[in-house]
């Protein structure tokens, strides 16, 4: 980011990086391992405010450096970013077994069924992870294991309730 100061004594501060202005107010947008993180810094959008942000960026920018970033510790990010502590999120045995209770309104078929498809082909790949951990690549994993082993409407259906 360029400061310089005018004859005035006036500061006047380019837009640091990753700070994006937006109806006169400042944004922070900067992604890291694969997740966007955007959010209002709570600043009008003035010389001073772009130093004050330059700064705030910088110390983000940092701790994403070094590998030691937790958006829960930066009060910009933590309203919009937050990440639970592992021992909060549940495993998928634990959530599938929630999430097969909550549908008991169905029909008995369906949640036979329903039980059926996530205790014989889910659990068995995805039962001890955190939910947390499952994401495309994951799945990815589990289908190309799966593709030859039950139906493309079985299949299809396991997706569905992933």
């Amino acid at each position: 980011m360029s400061i310089s100061v005018h004859r005035n004594g006036m500061i006047v501060a380019g837009m640091p990086k990753n700070v994006f202005e937006q109806d006169g107010r400042l944004y922070f947008n900067k992604r890291f391992e694969g997740v966007r993180y955007t959010a209002p810094l709570n600043l009008e959008d003035t010389p001073l405010n772009r130093v004050h942000a330059d700064r705030m960026v910088r110390e983000i920018a940092e701790a994403m450096r070094l590998n030691i970033f937790d958006p829960n510790k930066y009060e910009i990010l933590a309203r919009y970013h937050t990440k639970p502590a592992d021992d909060t999120v549940p495993t998928f045995s634990d959530y599938a077994e929630t999430w097969l209770r909550e549908k008991s309104h169905l029909s008995p078929h369906t949640v036979r069924t329903y039980r059926y498809l996530v205790e014989r082909h889910l659990i068995p790949y995805f039962g001890g992870r955190l939910v947390t951990d499952i994401n495309r690549v994951a799945v990815a994993e589990w289908l190309s294991a799966k593709v030859n082993d039950i139906s493309r409407t079985y299949l299809n259906d396991c997706l569905r309730r992933l």
